[in-house]
């Protein structure tokens, strides 16, 4: 009898025991438990300052290849520009390359070879791994409780782990992004030196053309191959006025404010014939160069072929073009650039 009772005497010490510990641990398991959430608290804000980073180089470095692909389509314009000028003085018999030096570099490189590199930082779309917060203990014992406590705490400690791998790849996608700047600059620098020369030697071969053109106009039609009507198809229009830019695309090129109607309204208006010319009983052209800048603002007149003995109809072309209002720039994607033009006016003074 005295052992049975001393039996459960022990068994209730043993039974009070064990509540005491899972008491004490789910004390434990609460405190740990918070201290994981302050930890994600702390993790997430630090994902937010990174985050804000990323987004803001993301969107520098989107900025920066937008301009870019519009620096680079500018130049692929005047390489097919150069390369059609090319191709139509070969067709008229002529070689392109006694008239200027064949080009350093005529490759014009691509853009998104520069963005190759960059592409899955570029694309990567960081994300916090969050989990739910709520966790209902009550009507459970504390066994349960501390088992739901620490299933929840493996539930933070493993999504600590996906955002520290996150957080670590995002800080290596701000670095390769913060590289692509200097990989652009070096681009650009070359559309820049591309663009020059295709231009330049462009106006040369141009200026070719235009020679060609006039002295198939002065000469008549029938002592010239039919290359020359296909490469002129238009030297015999009874228009005043030819505009002609170096890429003949709608909405690709400069364009007087509402279009060649108000051109040659504004022409027929304006243009003072030279007294020196109107003693004359002939037709005359003068072939105008000029620059329409981003804004519109023409710059750089120059004469490119005038009217022999007649300096005063060159001038006149000159200021003409001079006064005219602001035009309309080339757009390439919406972005407004510079480019070169020709104008070629011509004076008629039809006998009495």
């Amino acid at each position: 009898m005295r052992r049975l009772f001393l039996f459960f005497i022990l068994l209730g010490i043993g039974l009070n025991g064990f509540g005491q510990s899972a008491k004490k641990q789910n004390q434990k398991l609460r405190s740990d438990l918070l201290l994981e959430q302050k930890k994600r608290d702390i993790d997430y804000q630090l994902f937010l300052q990174t985050r804000q980073k990323f987004d803001s180089i993301r969107k520098l470095t989107r900025e920066m290849m937008r301009e870019l692909s519009g620096k680079e389509k500018v130049v692929i314009k005047f390489s097919d520009q150069f390369s059609e000028m090319v191709s139509q003085l070969k067709e008229l018999g002529e070689d392109p390359y006694s008239i200027i030096k064949p080009l350093k570099q005529a490759h014009v490189p691509l853009s998104m070879e520069a963005i190759r590199p960059i592409k899955p930082a570029l694309s990567a779309i960081p994300v916090f791994d969050k989990i739910p917060e709520a966790l209902l203990l009550d009507g459970f014992e504390l066994a349960q409780q501390n088992t739901l406590l620490r299933k929840k705490i493996e539930e933070y400690t493993a999504s600590s782990r996906v955002n520290s791998q996150g957080q670590d790849q995002m800080i290596k996608n701000i670095k390769q992004l913060e590289k692509y700047p200097m990989t652009s600059d070096s681009l650009s620098h070359v559309y820049l030196l591309l663009g020059y020369e295709f231009r330049s030697k462009g106006e040369e071969l141009r200026e070719r053309l235009n020679d060609l053109e006039r002295n198939y106009i002065e000469k008549g039609p029938n002592v010239f191959p039919e290359a020359y009507q296909r490469v002129f198809p238009n030297a015999f229009t009874t228009s005043a006025l030819e505009v002609r830019p170096l890429d003949l695309k709608k909405d690709d090129y400069a364009h007087f404010p509402g279009g060649f109607k108000e051109l040659n309204a504004f022409i027929s208006k304006n243009l003072r014939y030279p007294e020196k010319f109107k003693a004359a009983t002939t037709t005359g052209r003068v072939v105008l160069k000029f620059t329409v800048s981003e804004q519109g603002n023409i710059s750089d007149v120059r004469v490119s072929k005038g009217i022999t003995d007649c300096k005063e109809c060159d001038d006149e072309a000159v200021r003409l073009v001079q006064s005219m209002p602001v035009w309309i720039p080339v757009k390439i994607d919406e972005t407004a650039v510079e480019s070169y033009n020709t104008l070629v006016i011509r004076f008629e003074i039809q006998p009495k």
